[in-house]
């Protein structure tokens, strides 16, 4: 008798955590699963870091402060031949400092015209405003490829205007300069590190379950 009292307790505490394993190792699949849904759609976008520098200014178009400069610096997302979303930060002792968010679209308003298409594109280029929207009171930036020489603006360069929506012609930036692009690390590669850190979370499992035995 005092046998059995030592077995059934013993017994029946570990048929009572089985539940319990089994609730843990469902939830880190579960867990596993969404991380790689997740880096899954991530895997067919591209993320790049861009520099603009200015070299030179024209004022054709509009009014920009003489003696001013417009650097500027953002990220973008690209799914194929096309930005998707990217912000731009604009720095320099011109009038149109501060982030802006990209116009997710192609078209054009009554200041800019713009495709979105990558590499950026002498026809359009990439366009954005302090709230992410086209037509609105608020101001926006076009950047775009001088190759074709387009509004004055000497090839070889990538042009950066600024201006707000709504004022026809009438920019406070018109700059030209280099613009450096640097590719991010494709998800690929953190899902490689991800791959790497499952034989960790599986050691983990097995201790847990140690424990709770």
């Amino acid at each position: 008798m005092i046998c059995g009292f030592n077995v059934e307790p013993e017994v029946a505490f570990r048929d009572d955590q089985k539940p319990k394993e089994k609730s843990m190792n469902t939830k880190l699949k579960v867990a596993i699963m969404a991380v790689a849904l997740g880096l899954a759609v991530q895997a067919n976008a591209s993320m790049y870091d861009i520099a603009y520098t200015q070299v030179g200014a024209t004022s054709a178009y509009g009014s920009p402060v003489p003696g001013t400069t417009t650097d500027a610096t953002g990220t973008l997302t690209v799914i194929g031949n096309t930005v998707i979303s990217g912000t731009l930060t604009v720095t320099g002792t011109g009038p149109d400092n501060g982030t802006y968010t990209l116009i997710s679209s192609t078209g054009s308003d009554s200041l800019i015209q713009y495709d979105n298409v990558w590499p950026i594109t002498t026809t359009g280029g990439l366009a954005w405003s302090l709230t992410g929207a086209a037509n609105t009171a608020s101001t926006e930036m076009n950047m775009w490829s001088t190759d074709g020489g387009e509004y004055g603006q000497p090839s070889g360069y990538y042009a950066l205007w600024g201006g707000a929506s709504g004022q026809s012609s009438t920019f406070n930036v018109e700059s030209y300069g280099n613009l450096t692009v640097t590719a991010v690390p494709e998800p690929t590669t953190i899902v490689s590190g991800v791959l790497m850190l499952l034989p960790f979370g599986a050691s983990t499992l097995r201790i847990l379950r140690r424990r709770v035995a």
